[in-house]
């Protein structure tokens, strides 16, 4: 991975909860996006497959709104 590259994360931030957020490059801060912060596992999964399939634009994604947070490579599940 290099350093422009964009990873999906989901990250488990509240227990039995999953968020969906953006890494850039090798960073330690993750984009959580707003409304995707506090998932099921189940519904979690469904979004990050339309992500990486290209059924959620990546103009979308850019126009969410936000919150950063710490979270250490290999401290979430990735999907690159």
């Amino acid at each position: 991975m290099d350093k422009n590259s964009v990873s999906i994360v989901r990250a488990v931030l509240y227990p039995g909860r999953v968020s969906i957020g953006l890494r850039l490059g090798l960073s330690d801060r993750v984009r959580i996006l707003e409304g995707w912060d506090a998932l099921d596992p189940h519904e979690a999964s469904r979004i990050a497959e339309d992500i990486a399939a290209g059924r959620i634009s990546s103009a979308e994604l850019a126009s969410k709104p936000y919150r950063e947070v710490y979270l250490p490579v290999g401290q979430e599940k990735e999907r690159e």
